[in-house]
């Protein structure tokens, strides 16, 4: 009897063997090679996809910061309006923490390589989000030191002109995600 089981399971060994799935038949092989072909020799579809995200990314991350330095800024700013902070300490404020962190982006922007027409176009709207909020903040600090505060008010216009460039940058990040289709 063990030897009619054992010729049973080497005959049913020998003959699953014998049938083994043979991945160069698969259709799945077939599938994958036909998208690789279609990838590798369809022009202009995902050209520079990789750099593209990464600077979107890279970008989106950025305008965030200025954003924040903006909302930094206004804080500061309605805290003298409403008598919670004197001109020396938000000068304190702008010179010590948001004129460096500005500083810091805008070299940050500057070494930003556009990887095409359409990146170039937001990164022109990065350049001037950052430098525009930059001479804002030093005509406020400026200002201050003359003795002119009303060149708060001028500073402060500026900077609301820069929270008006967040609809327009993500309007151009979301244009390029779906042409990607990330």
């Amino acid at each position: 009897m063990k030897i009619i089981k054992y010729g049973v399971l080497i005959m049913l060994a020998l003959g699953l063997s014998a049938c083994s799935f043979n991945t160069e038949d698969s259709p799945i092989k077939d599938i994958t090679d036909a998208v690789s072909e279609t990838v590798t020799t369809t022009t202009g579809i995902l050209d520079g996809a990789g750099e593209v995200f990464t600077y979107v990314q890279n970008t989106q991350s950025t305008f965030g910061e200025i954003m924040n330095l903006s909302g930094q800024w206004t804080e500061a700013f309605n805290a003298v309006t409403n008598g919670e902070m004197t001109n020396a300490e938000l000068t304190s404020i702008v010179t010590n923490e948001i004129l460096p962190a500005n500083e810091d982006l805008m070299t940050q922007i500057k070494n930003f390589t556009p990887p095409n027409e359409a990146t170039t176009i937001i990164n022109d709207l990065l350049v001037n989000a950052v430098t525009t909020q930059q001479e804002a903040l030093l005509n406020a600090i400026n200002g201050i030191q003359n003795g002119d505060v009303s060149v708060l008010n001028s500073a402060n216009q500026m900077i609301s002109e820069i929270k008006g460039f967040e609809g327009q940058f993500t309007n151009m990040i979301q244009n390029i995600i779906t042409e990607y289709g990330f």
